[in-house]
């Protein structure tokens, strides 16, 4: 996807001018570049055309932010208000896995957390991954009543047996 694509496509889905959405592409990114770690920062601007790549600042150091956070950074580098910053950034993002490969999303992903899955747009991946892991893995009390019931219902099979012999010895049973 060329410049012009990425901007056309970002000013079509927030109403914003085209000078208005490559300043919030530019900001997201400039506050994407303070969250993740510089390779993967240089991995994903590597990804854009020239014009986007050149002018996206790589950092040395991380800096933890939420995603509310992330927002109102963004908010902060751009003249919209902070109320339109929010679905604005979750478009740039929705532009960038338009842009880049699905392996680069997933490592931005992967390096800011399942916190930023809905800013993301990935918020019904990770419940089919949340559904899928739960299926695949029954827990920890579900593991252990299956290992020692095992061996509980053999000692109850192993008992039984004499306690009603002398049940019916006893008169107790028929």
């Amino acid at each position: 996807m060329n410049a012009n694509e990425m901007l056309r496509t970002l000013a079509g889905a927030t109403g914003l001018t085209r000078r208005q959405a490559d300043e919030v592409l530019l900001a997201t990114l400039t506050v994407l570049s303070e969250v993740v770690s510089a390779e993967e920062t240089r991995d994903l601007v590597a990804q854009l055309p020239k014009s986007v790549r050149d002018r996206v600042p790589v950092s040395g150091t991380t800096l933890p932010m939420r995603p509310i956070e992330f927002v109102a950074r963004v908010a902060d580098l751009t003249t919209g208000s902070s109320e339109d910053a929010e679905p604005h950034v979750r478009a740039v993002f929705q532009v960038l896995t338009e842009a880049v490969n699905a392996g680069e999303m997933n490592d931005i992903a992967g390096e800011l957390g399942d916190d930023y899955a809905e800013l993301l747009g990935r918020e019904d991946r990770l419940r089919r991954e949340h559904a899928r892991a739960t299926a695949s893995d029954p827990g920890l009390v579900s593991t252990v009543l299956g290992i020692a019931s095992s061996p509980v219902h053999a000692l109850v099979r192993a008992v039984r047996g004499p306690v009603e012999a002398g049940l019916r010895l006893g008169g107790l049973r028929h």
